[in-house]
């Protein structure tokens, strides 16, 4: 896809990506408690 070399060539779009995954797994262990 395009969006892997824009990803590649934007730092902040990998900081967003790993924000995003971090909430996510923090969000999955609140929903399993």
């Amino acid at each position: 896809m395009v969006c892997e070399t824009a990803l590649l060539n934007c730092p902040h779009w990998v900081n967003l990506i790993m924000l995003l995954n971090s909430s996510f797994k923090a969000f999955e262990i609140i929903l399993f408690q």
